[in-house]
C-alpha cells in the first residue's frame, strides 16, 4: 500500500516484533539462525532469495575469508565456528581454504554486506556488514544491487495503518530508510511484514509524536526528534485518543494528559477543547 507516485504495494499482517532499545528507535529482527560478524542481529530469509545464495561449501575444513584474518572452521553440518590462534596452533596450522563470498548492496544504500554459504540453510551462512577498511582487505569488489541481502540483511516493513514501506535495519546504529515504489520493485517487490498493532502516532490535538509498541493496550514511548528521524522520519498516523489516557488536575486549574507514551503534559485551553473539553480526575 504504498507509495511517491500512487502505485501500491500490498502487505500481509504478519507480526514482527520491535524492541524498545535507543529510545525505541531500533528496531529487532526475526531470528534464523543465520550467523552475523561484526553485527549484533540476525533476521529474516525467504524462498525467493535462498536460490541467489553463493555457491555452499560442504567441505568439512579451516577457511579464510578475503574481507577478514579470522579463521572459520566447519565441520560439514551446522554452523561454522571462528577458530582462535590457539585452536589454529593445536591442530597444526592447517593452510586455510580460500571461501568464494558474495557480496551484496541493498538500492540506495551504500552498506555492502558480505555473505558466504557453508552447506546448506540459513544456520550455516555467514554474514557480515563490510567498512571501508575490510572492503579494501577485499580488493574493493563490486557488490551486487539485487542480491538476496535485502532479505536478511533488511527487513522490508510497514508500520499498521500505514502505507508508507521502510527498511528496518538488521543493526541499532543504522538508521531506518524509506523506500520508494521503484526501489520496492528492484528488491523483488517483497511483500512487506505488517508490523500488527505497533505505529508511529500522535494525538489530533498535539504535536507530540509516540511509538506505540501496543496500540491495543496503549503502550508506547514518546520519541524525540532524533529517534523519529531514525525511523525514517515517518508520517504520524493522527490518532484520537489512546486506550487508558487520562485527563487530571493537581489541584489547580490545569489538565494534564497521560497516555500514549506521554507522562503528563500541560494542556492549553485549546487542546483541551479540541480533545472534546473531557472533564479531568484527579492526577
Amino acid at each position: 500500500m504504498v507509495t511517491d507516485d500512487g502505485k501500491k504495494i500490498r502487505s500481509t499482517r504478519r507480526t514482527l516484533a520491535l524492541a524498545t532499545v535507543l529510545t525505541a528507535a531500533v528496531a529487532g529482527v526475526v531470528t534464523t539462525g543465520i550467523v552475523f560478524t561484526g553485527a549484533s542481529a540476525s533476521a529474516a530469509i525467504d524462498a525467493r532469495s535462498a536460490a541467489q545464495m553463493p555457491s555452499a561449501l560442504t567441505q568439512p575444513g579451516y577457511y579464510s575469508l578475503a574481507y577478514s584474518p579470522d579463521i572459520w572452521y566447519y565441520s560439514g553440518t551446522g554452523s561454522p565456528y571462528h577458530v582462535s590462534f590457539a585452536q589454529w596452533k593445536a591442530a597444526g596450522y592447517p593452510k586455510p581454504i580460500p571461501a568464494p563470498t558474495q557480496y551484496g548492496q541493498v538500492p540506495g544504500d551504500g552498506q555492502i554486506w558480505a555473505q558466504t554459504q557453508f552447506g546448506s540453510g540459513n544456520a550455516s551462512l555467514l554474514v557480515s556488514p563490510m567498512t571501508f577498511n575490510t572492503w579494501a582487505k577485499a580488493g574493493y569488489p563490486k557488490p551486487t544491487v539485487t542480491d538476496p541481502t535485502p532479505a536478511f540483511a533488511r527487513n522490508v516493513v510497514q508500520w499498521d495503518g500505514s502505507s508508507d514501506v521502510y527498511y528496518a535495519s538488521a543493526t541499532a546504529a543504522e538508521p531506518w530508510k524509506k523506500i520508494t515504489f521503484a526501489t520496492w520493485q528492484q528488491l523483488g517487490s517483497p511483500t512487506p511484514l505488517n508490523l500488527v498493532d505497533q505505529a508511529v502516532t500522535k494525538l489530533k490535538w498535539s504535536d507530540t509524536v509516540s511509538q506505540m509498541s501496543s496500540l491495543s493496550a496503549g503502550q508506547g514511548v514518546v520519541l524525540s526528534f532524533a529517534a523519529w528521524a531514525h525511523l525514517g522520519a515517518p508520517t504520524p498516523t493522527e490518532v484520537a485518543g489512546y486506550v487508558g489516557q487520562r485527563f487530571c488536575t493537581r489541584g489547580g486549574s490545569d489538565v494534564y494528559y497521560y497516555g500514549g507514551g506521554i507522562n503528563g503534559i500541560k494542556l492549553t485551553f485549546q487542546q483541551w477543547v479540541a480533545a472534546g473539553a473531557p472533564s479531568p480526575t484527579r492526577c
